[in-house]
């Protein structure tokens, strides 16, 4: 690695984490601005954010949506749930054909986001763990442990709930659960 590629990865590194602070800070405010949200142009976005660590991962993502009216939510808490559950998809992947499979099921009253990969997976010891300010439950991660914490925060937030299923060395599911309307 040059020094270019090496100053290239600490900006945005840096740059991820005063997102993250950011977010933080978003999650912790009292008044929003609820719209209309179609959950395509979300997964869209987060993939455009990481579309370069997509392509150098080789990893492969597959979207798939079944939305037919839209959630009147906070557009920015939905990209920061997809966005943190996607960007550790990819930082955790499998080393051979890594995939991340993106999917939004309608409910009676609300949808389900699936993230669901087939990387590293997470330890049962660690599990009840993860959504756990600056918790890190691997060596491989270069992360601060902001990402599963505000995701967990953004959640509650939209007054949704979160369950994840990981086997090691199999995979992991997070689904997110967010109701159709917020009051």
């Amino acid at each position: 690695m040059n020094l270019f590629d090496k100053v290239r990865e600490t900006a945005v590194s840096l740059d991820r984490m005063l997102l993250k602070l950011q977010s933080i800070s978003d999650v912790g405010a009292d008044q929003f601005v609820f719209k209309p949200v179609w959950l395509q142009s979300i997964f869209e976005g987060a993939s455009d954010v990481y579309r370069q660590e997509i392509e150098e991962t080789g990893m492969k993502v597959t979207m798939h949506i079944v939305q037919t009216q839209p959630l009147i939510s906070y557009p920015a808490f939905l990209k920061i749930i997809v966005d943190n559950l996607l960007e550790n998809a990819i930082r955790f992947r499998n080393p051979q054909q890594p995939h991340v499979q993106l999917e939004v099921t309608e409910e009676k009253n609300g949808v389900t986001i699936m993230v669901k990969d087939n990387g590293i997976g997470i330890e049962k010891i660690y599990i009840d763990k993860v959504f756990e300010m600056f918790f890190r439950g691997s060596e491989l991660s270069k992360g601060n442990g902001l990402g599963l914490y505000i995701v967990k925060k953004a959640v509650e937030k939209l007054k949704g709930n979160i369950k994840i299923d990981s086997t090691t060395n199999q995979g992991t599911t997070f689904l997110v659960w967010i109701p159709f309307q917020q009051t």
